[in-house]
């Protein structure tokens, strides 16, 4: 650490830590850095080859650990949008069945109502579904009285 000139604000703090040595592996996925292992010694020159070939496995691991977190992450948030994404679907689909029933208009016809009501009262057209369908049927869209 001392004799590393690249970051002196980190190495004076390093150093008045006990910090000697330090030795950092990035964490890349597909050629992509997502962050770094950081290994410290209080040892001068602590690490040598070995410890770097060590790290660098520990290092790669951890490039799949966190890619997978990602892509697990990414999963449960695509899987909620989409269960949402269903659940408004059929809210919709019922108040529009509910206009086409006291109205004669077409599918087409009820859903450009449900789309310039729900911009004219600038509110999301689920929403707008949602209260037709509890009002025509005493129950919110859920079952819920």
């Amino acid at each position: 650490m001392a004799g590393d000139g690249r970051y002196p604000g980190f190495a004076s703090e390093a150093l008045r830590l006990g910090i000697n040595s330090t030795l950092s592996l990035p964490l890349t996925v597909k050629g992509v850095s997502i962050g770094a292992l950081n290994v410290y010694g209080e040892v001068i020159k602590a690490f040598d080859e070995v410890s770097e070939r060590l790290g660098l496995r520990f290092a790669r691991q951890a490039s799949a650990t966190l890619a997978n977190i990602e892509i697990h992450d990414r999963t449960v948030t695509l899987v909620t949008q989409l269960n949402e994404a269903l659940t408004s679907r059929s809210v919709i689909d019922q108040a529009r069945g509910i206009l086409i029933a006291r109205t004669g208009c077409s599918a087409d016809d009820a859903i450009e109502v449900l789309k310039q009501r729900s911009q004219r009262e600038n509110r999301k057209l689920r929403d707008i579904a949602a209260d037709m369908v509890a009002d025509a049927t005493g129950q919110s869209p859920d079952g819920q009285p």
